[in-house]
């Protein structure tokens, strides 16, 4: 099957009515379709017989036989024509349509703002740039069309299943400098076949650029499908979705990152369903990322970051300490300490905790008591000891003759005003000659009334860490 055209092709026929057209023979002087065409191929045929006519685009189907496949422009306000009876002629044409289509590259692209419907048939030229930030929603209705656009600035390009299909499935928010092919068929619905991004990142639904920044309660729009969303600052904030009847199946966002000190809500939109739960909500915890997306029974979250990292240091120059936080709305944290060096030999490495924050870290006589068991490479006897001291003890008698870095493990439960916190260890340090020592540690705060530990200070007791990292990770209250 291929489209082809042929010069003085014309026959006769007595079809009448809307159906296929019987081929009667070809006009003395012409040649006949299947002359010229092979059976299947498609072309561009007019029909007429006194005031009525008809250009379109026809299929051979059989030598005689030519299937009006579809119309282009008729006396019968473009639709099929019912002949009359009477004696026909039909020939292949090149519409007039498609000589202008093919003449607008010769003219200069055309720019049209953006709105609601931007009427892409209304413009004479193929190449269209749009301009300004209003969503769009629709291309117009025009039949059989084909626009290069050009963005000049940010808008929201609106998918539609059946009227303005996105290559996402989502919607696109375009950026200056974005370009697209976009094509309409007989009915006058459009369809971007292709999409490029000026910077050339992927085409992923919205656009791939900073998120949405969140420092207040609000709503997320219909229009923020597939938005990254950042919150910051207090914290305390509620966004609502948008309502369900607003938006389609499938609707998704991007990452949700909770990057403020206090609980982020994603809330339903009144009593619309979420995981469930009519007029449901959500809760991201500090340091929590998650995304939620629209199913055929409401909305549900996809995905979310159980463990995240909360609190993290690099040590790239000497320090004495490192201060980090403990985030609220966490039954416990696990921390990871990689790559650790110091400067001083035999020095100590701890920790001490705070309840305000890291304003005072607890640093009374025995406010850490505890034991640990420790052994080394050259001894099959473990020792074990019970002390109290002013700091959580992570390792001892850290050694600078190596370059075997110290690494830990732990785990803190930061306690409240009725339970003590408690701190689980274990390290592996280098000693001394050539050796190296595991412990084990077992600590609890002791000191004063118990309270919620917010935030953790590592430290060396003598010289300073030169090198390392420091990760902690929350695991969220049940």
């Amino acid at each position: 099957m291929a489209l082809k055209l042929a010069d003085r092709v014309k026959e006769t026929t007595v079809t009448e009515g809307t159906g296929d057209i019987a081929l009667a023979g070809a006009v003395n002087g012409f040649s006949s379709f299947s002359s010229r065409l092979s059976t299947g191929d498609i072309t561009f045929y007019a029909i007429m017989l006194g005031v009525q006519w008809e250009v379109g685009l026809g299929t051979l189907t059989a030598a005689t036989t030519l299937q009006r496949t579809t119309v282009l422009a008729s006396s019968n306000a473009d639709a099929l024509v019912p002949f009359t009876a009477g004696t026909k002629e039909v020939f292949v044409d090149f519409p007039a349509v498609l000589a202008n289509r093919l003449s607008d590259f010769a003219i200069s692209e055309a720019t049209v703002a953006s709105a609601a419907t931007v009427d892409l048939g209304a413009q004479n030229s193929r190449k269209v740039a749009i301009s300004g930030t209003a969503a769009i929603t629709s291309f117009g209705t025009f039949a059989h069309g084909e626009k290069l656009l050009r963005f000049t600035g940010a808008c929201t390009l609106t998918h539609n299943a059946t009227s303005l299909v996105l290559p996402t499935g989502t919607n696109i928010v375009t950026a200056a400098g974005d370009t697209a092919l976009a094509t309409s068929d007989a009915s006058g619905n459009w369809r971007v076949r292709h999409y490029q991004r000026a910077d050339g990142s992927p085409v992923r639904g919205a656009y791939l650029g900073a998120p949405v920044a969140v420092t207040a309660s609000g709503s997320i729009p219909a229009t923020g499908i597939g938005l990254k969303y950042r919150a910051s600052g207090a914290g305390g904030y509620t966004r609502t979705l948008p309502a369900i009847s607003s938006v389609f199946t499938g609707w998704a966002t991007d990452v949700i990152e909770n990057n403020s000190t206090g609980i982020l809500i994603i809330a339903a939109n009144g009593t619309d369903p979420f995981e469930g739960i009519s007029g449901g909500s959500f809760k991201l915890l500090p340091k929590q990322r998650a995304y939620v997306y629209l199913d055929t029974d409401g909305w549900h979250v996809g995905w979310v970051d159980r463990s995240p990292i909360v609190s993290s240091a690099l040590i790239t120059t000497a320090v004495t300490s490192v201060d980090l936080l403990l985030p609220a709305g966490y039954d416990k944290f696990e921390f990871a300490v990689d790559g650790l060096k110091v400067d001083t030999q035999g020095a100590s490495f701890g920790a001490r905790l705070s309840s305000d924050g890291g304003s005072n870290f607890k640093a009374g006589t025995n406010d850490y008591y505890g034991m640990y068991v420790y052994g080394n490479n050259n001894s099959n006897t473990p020792a074990v000891y019970y002390f109290g001291a002013n700091y959580l003890e992570i390792a001892n008698a850290v050694s600078t003759g190596t370059t075997t870095p110290l690494s830990a493990r732990g785990t803190i439960y930061p306690g409240d005003a009725a339970t003590q916190a408690m701190m689980l260890f274990n390290s592996a340090a280098p000693w001394s000659s050539g050796l190296f020592r595991v412990s084990n540690y077992a600590q609890v705060y002791n000191g004063g009334s118990n309270a919620l530990m917010n935030a953790i200070r590592f430290m060396t007791t003598t010289g300073k860490a030169t090198a390392g990292s420091i990760v902690i990770r929350g695991t969220p209250a049940t």
